[in-house]
C-alpha cells in the first residue's frame, strides 16, 4: 500500500516519533529510505536509527527533504522548532503536530500563513500498534491530507477525527 508521498520527516526522535515511524514501516505505507528523523543530539537520534532510516541533527535538512513533517517533540520546544524550519516550509508541506497541548494556532501562528496543519493527540499505545489517534485540522488543510493523515494514523491503531476546541477540552 502506497502514502501517494515521496517522504515523511520527524522533527525530534523519541518514543512517539518511533512509535509511527514503525507503524508506517510495519504497514508498508513508505520505504525506510525516504523517512527522516531529527533530534539535536546523536544520543536522541540512536533511539531510532535501529529501524534503518536516515537521520541528522538538523531540523532544517529534515524540513526540506520532508514532505509530510511530523513534529514530535516536547510541547515547550514547539515554537522554537517551528521558528527555525519556518524558513523551509512550502505550500507543498503538510505539517502534523503530535506535540501535546499544543493547539492548532499556535503551530499556525509559527509557520508561513496557509501552511496546512493537522494536529494529533496519539495514545501510548501506538507503540504497539494499537493506539487511539484523534486529530483535527487546521485552516488550509485540503481533503487529500485528512485522508493521507487518516491512513497514516490507521497503521498504528484506529483514529477519529474533532475540532480541535474539543481536543483543547479534553486534554489540553
Amino acid at each position: 500500500m502506497s502514502l501517494g508521498v515521496s517522504s515523511i520527516g520527524f522533527l525530534g526522535a523519541g518514543k512517539i516519533a518511533s512509535a509511527l515511524a514503525r507503524g508506517f514501516l510495519a504497514a508498508g505505507l513508505i520505504s525506510k529510505d525516504r523517512i527522516t528523523a531529527s533530534a539535536p543530539s546523536r544520543k536522541d537520534l540512536e533511539k531510532i536509527e535501529d529501524l534503518g532510516i536516515n537521520v541528522t541533527e538538523s531540523n532544517e535538512e529534515t524540513a526540506k527533504n520532508s514532505e509530510v513533517l511530523l513534529v514530535a517533540v516536547k510541547p515547550h520546544v514547539v515554537p522554537k522548532v517551528l521558528k527555525e524550519v519556518s524558513p523551509c516550509i512550502t505550500k507543498d508541506h503538510l505539517i502534523v503536530s503530535v506535540a501535546a497541548g499544543v493547539t492548532i494556532e499556535t503551530i499556525e501562528k509559527n509557520l508561513p500563513d496557509n501552511t496546512r496543519v493537522i494536529r494529533c493527540m496519539p495514545n501510548t499505545p501506538v507503540v504497539v500498534r494499537n493506539g487511539v489517534t484523534i486529530y483535527s485540522q487546521g485552516t488550509a488543510v485540503q481533503e487529500g491530507d485528512k485522508n493521507l493523515v487518516h491512513q497514516l494514523l490507521m497503521s498504528v491503531g484506529i483514529c477519529h477525527e474533532m475540532d480541535d476546541v474539543l481536543i483543547r477540552d479534553a486534554l489540553g
